[in-house]
């Protein structure tokens, strides 16, 4: 398995000499930490490394040790302990429990063929294979009581077993004085054979046909329970459940219930695609009409049943036909946030979409859920992401296609942002379609098709004061690092000059604080230039803005890849 990205979302806060610690803005439970994870840096304390002992919550844990450092809040670095780390240590955990001397024991003794190697005591010994396996020790094995009378010189305690003493029964005697001929009385090892049956066997006929004539005492298999004839009988089906005996049929074996797979720990293991049947497409889809749900690295869904999470199977996967009809309930509106959840409508199961993020009793936005009643809020029970009040979930694209989900009986795999009506995008430009689980890395990118243009003011705008050239994604969890890099070629031949580029975080005015580089003097033959942004945009909808400032000086003219240069704006995230 392959080792989780460093943690860095929200801040923690540690008191000196305690072992408990909270988050803010943290999701741990979401993101996985457990038992042996490592805070490898915080900030501004010479203690660099805490590990993990417990995580109780999203925002709270324990530390295997207190804290030794001062009481305050710090940014942290949290690395993830690889699978392997905790396979050896559970392994040696093991050895250690058994090293009380048996396996040193086991290892010493002889190994002779016919004996296996017991432990009582912590000392080896050697058992021959048959004393364990005969129901009893005897010398010599003879069909009857005259058989015997070869060994009736034998010396005490030397033992016959007779197969048949005269009734069927079978039994060891001993020779229990020096005195030829006398035998202890018989020890029986088996009863008298028994009276033949006078029971009738069934007699097994297969799957119930209404064109096979059934004799009494024939044996059916119908509708998943088993049954007996007690009558000859044509075209008369056994009875339905719960009903167990009719003039003609009689219950033998009912249908058990169906079962299903209980793996704790399971997390979903299907991905969101706008391709049926391809769960990370390559290629850009714009204006999809229908979200899937396929397998990636499994078929399974933990769907909580009311008392535990089941492990119920999508497979060959889901669908969801978006609704573009504004007058049908929770249909899919252009520019708003929908949650994807895996429901069990009845024995059916189902890809869903909450009510828009904007709605509850609380009402939301693009870039926060809104919370109670008629919302579409998340909670984590029992380690798995699901609504946390009942809700009304849209499941096609129909009017009537709607189910009320009961409170954690949804389990969340995922959102997507409505470009138009019914409509969804996942592309280079517009990564608008989010995977909570099996995240693999979306690359973005954008450029301006156009030659070249100039600016000459000292101020930020969007490059080209283009409104198309930017990046737009959506993120349903917190905690997601989103890489993004901004290259143009300039040139401006004032001496002095210099030109300045960044990117905005939601801005087309603003560099982001996480964005650093792009500054370059001028006044010399042309040059390329690049900036970087690093960093944590949070939950919702967000855009990624390239920025430019000419400074005052000359005017400077940007190159774009209609000049033949291979510039844009790059970024990449796991989703």
């Amino acid at each position: 398995m392959a080792v989780e990205p460093d943690l860095l979302a929200g801040t923690i806060t540690l008191t000196n000499g305690s072992v408990d610690f909270t988050g803010t803005g943290t999701s741990f439970q979401l993101s996985g930490v457990r038992r042996g994870d490592e805070f490898l840096q915080i900030e501004g304390q010479t203690q660099w490394q805490a590990m993990v002992d417990t995580i109780t919550s999203n925002t709270a844990g324990t530390l295997v040790r207190p804290w030794g450092g001062a009481t305050g809040t710090y940014e942290y670095r949290l690395r993830y302990q690889p699978d392997g780390s905790r396979v050896t240590a559970q392994a040696r955990n093991l050895i250690e429990l058994l090293g009380n001397g048996r396996l040193l024991a086991i290892a010493g003794a002889p190994e002779p063929a016919g004996v296996i190697e017991i432990l009582p005591g912590g000392a080896a010994q050697l058992v021959p294979k048959s004393s364990l396996v005969s129901g009893a020790d005897y010398d010599v094995q003879v069909a009857n009581p005259a058989a015997r009378t070869p060994y009736d010189a034998q010396l005490e305690g030397f033992s016959v077993l007779i197969s048949n003493m005269g009734d069927g029964r079978a039994a060891i005697t001993s020779r229990v004085t020096a005195t030829a001929g006398v035998w202890s009385d018989p020890a029986y090892v088996t009863g008298p054979e028994g009276a033949p049956s006078t029971v009738p066997g069934v007699v097994w006929r297969g799957a119930y046909n209404p064109a096979t004539t059934y004799a009494a005492d024939d044996g059916v298999l119908y509708d998943g329970s088993s049954w007996r004839a007690k009558i000859t009988t044509l075209g008369n089906a056994p009875p339905a459940l719960p009903i167990v005996e009719n003039t003609q049929w009689q219950l033998l074996a009912r249908h058990g219930l169906d079962g299903v797979v209980q793996v704790p720990g399971l997390q979903a293991q299907g991905r969101l695609t706008l391709t049926a049947g391809v769960a990370t497409p390559t290629s850009d889809v714009a204006g999809a009409t229908s979200v899937y749900y396929v397998p990636s690295g499994g078929v399974y869904v933990p769907i909580y049943n009311g008392a535990v999470f089941d492990a119920l199977s999508i497979s060959n996967g889901l669908s969801l036909a978006l609704d573009s009809n504004a007058g049908h309930p929770n249909y899919h509106a252009a520019a708003n946030n929908y949650d994807l959840f895996v429901i069990d409508d009845g024995g059916t199961l189902r890809l869903a979409s909450g009510p828009a993020w904007v709605q509850g009793a609380v009402a939301g936005s693009s870039i926060l859920r809104g919370t109670g009643a008629g919302s579409t809020e998340l909670e984590v029970f029992l380690g798995y992401p699901v609504n946390k009040n009942a809700m009304t979930v849209r499941f096609g694209s129909a009017v009537g296609d709607t189910v009320v989900v009961a409170a954690r009986k949804a389990t969340y795999v995922g959102s997507f942002r409505a470009t138009a009506d019914g409509q969804a995008t996942d592309s280079k430009a517009k990564r608008l379609l989010f995977n909570a689980f099996n995240a693999t890395v979306r690359p973005m990118k954008i450029s301006d098709p156009v030659a070249s243009w100039t600016y000459n003011t000292a101020a930020y705008r969007q490059a080209n004061a283009n409104a198309n050239m930017k990046l737009q994604l959506l993120l349903g969890l917190n905690g997601i690092a989103i890489e993004a890099e901004y290259s143009i070629v300039v040139n401006n031949p004032t001496a002095n000059s210099y030109a300045i580029l960044a990117i905005g975080l939601d801005s087309t005015t603003t560099p982001s604080s996480d964005c650093y580089g792009g500054t370059t003097f001028l006044g010399i033959p042309t040059r390329d230039v690049g900036t970087k942004y690093n960093g944590f945009p949070g939950l919702g909808f967000h855009e990624i803005i390239p920025l430019e400032n000419s400074g005052a000086t000359g005017t400077t003219t940007f190159y774009s890849t209609g000049n033949g240069y291979n510039v844009g704006l790059y970024g990449q995230f796991l989703g």
